[in-house]
């Protein structure tokens, strides 16, 4: 919900970097403050909360953290709502909910990676097809050209292309699909 708060486009067409809110990125705890502050059930709350961090061991006091900053934020009392205990635990017993929610949300352990890798592949193509220069290719217009490629296809689907048997001339043929010289 609030990743278009956070991710917002810069004038050279970069995402704005991220700002980090109790150890986290800043768009999980205004996720949370949101539905907290729209009256989500305690559980939904947890469950949400537990997206980043699994409430096992000292991690949940890692959870209880993101739960007792969004509430700030929310406007809340995070122990007077059911989210947190006094000693800075969460509910019991911990639902399954919250751990399903942290295995759903770890798709970064293969998309960060995989925009990485496909940045790297999208650079080479444009400098060598698309007659990018060094500078170009670190500022606005490649980032023009990245970020439409990736609104055409996904990152992921171009490193899925990356991994198969002649996949830097399937990117190739994909990016002159959509990038007309």
């Amino acid at each position: 919900m609030a990743k278009p708060l956070v991710f917002q486009w810069q004038k050279n067409q970069a995402s704005l970097p991220e700002y980090t809110i109790a150890a986290t990125g800043a768009h999980h705890i205004l996720s949370i403050a949101e539905v907290i502050y729209r009256g989500f059930p305690v559980e939904e709350i947890v469950a949400q909360a537990c997206a980043h961090t699994i409430p096992t061991g000292k991690d949940e006091q890692v959870v209880a953290g993101y739960l007792k900053a969004a509430a700030i934020i929310a406007g809340k009392d995070a122990v007077k709502l059911g989210l947190v205990n006094s000693d800075n635990t969460i509910p019991t017993p911990h639902k399954q909910e919250g751990y399903i929610v942290s295995l759903g949300d770890h798709d970064f352990v293969l998309s960060s990676p995989a925009c990485q890798k496909s940045v790297v592949i999208l650079k080479q193509i444009a400098a060598k097809d698309y007659g990018m220069t060094k500078a170009e290719l670190e500022g606005e217009h490649f980032n023009r050209f990245r970020n439409y490629i990736g609104a055409q296809y996904s990152m992921m689907y171009i490193d899925s292309l990356a991994s198969t048997k002649n996949g830097m001339e399937r990117i190739r043929q994909a990016v002159k699909n959509v990038i007309v010289k």
